[in-house]
């Protein structure tokens, strides 16, 4: 018998994590870019 290692509802919080964490670390960087425009080399 083969038992999946995640159920549904598990697989649909770490998508919804996972779209979360790929938000934050775009932001993140996006803010990183802004601020490197104002500070000068």
């Amino acid at each position: 018998m083969e038992q999946q290692p995640f159920s549904a509802a598990d697989l649909e919080r770490r998508r919804a994590a996972s779209r979360r964490l790929g938000w934050v670390i775009a932001v993140v960087a996006l803010l990183f870019y802004v601020v490197s425009l104002f500070i000068k080399r």
